[in-house]
């Protein structure tokens, strides 16, 4: 049958493309000299574009890992209110550049200090995945000046016996 790469080493790839930057900018300067402002703005460009190519890579490898039934999904303990805080931070620059407001919406909203994990049983990276590609959605296509709010909760099973916890999640 068909057999998809291993997502631990196309990590491991991610991983090297992106700190193998870090010699090439020490190499350019011991060759050139100091960097420009304009220089080092097109290494952090540079950077971005890498790490969003091989995030799609990874996103098109794991669409044909589920397209084969080899899509393997983790069970964990999963903070989902930590990871929206995260993708929030990760997402407020190209928020502020077309000048869009960001905000977390948690039922604890606290200093991190006092912050209550909103943890369920889920896979952290297929939760990480989904909701940094509706916060990028809503990015790309609020209005500027628009307002985006995530919204990070646990929801029961209702009345079911099993007492799960879900997670809750808008982009709104």
């Amino acid at each position: 049958g068909i057999r998809i790469g291993d997502r631990h080493a196309m990590t491991l790839v991610r991983l090297q493309v992106l700190e193998g930057f870090t010699p090439v900018t020490a190499e350019v300067r011991a060759r050139f000299g100091r960097l420009t402002h304009e220089q080092l703005e097109s290494i952090v460009r540079s950077r971005r574009s890498i790490k969003a190519a091989l995030d799609l890579v990874l996103q098109l490898l794991d669409i044909a890992r589920a397209e084969v039934g080899q899509l393997q999904v983790q069970h964990e303990p999963t903070d989902i209110g930590g990871i929206a805080e995260e993708i929030v931070e990760e997402f407020r620059p190209a928020a502020a550049a077309k000048r869009l407001s960001i905000a977390l919406d948690t039922p604890e909203a606290g200093s991190d200090s006092t912050r209550e994990p909103l943890v369920v049983q889920s896979d952290p990276a297929r939760v990480r995945q989904v909701l940094a590609n509706l916060v990028s959605n809503a990015v790309k296509y609020t209005q500027p000046d628009g307002r985006i709010v995530v919204t990070a909760g646990v929801a029961s099973n209702g009345n079911r016996p099993t007492h799960e916890k879900w997670a809750a999640i808008t982009v709104s």
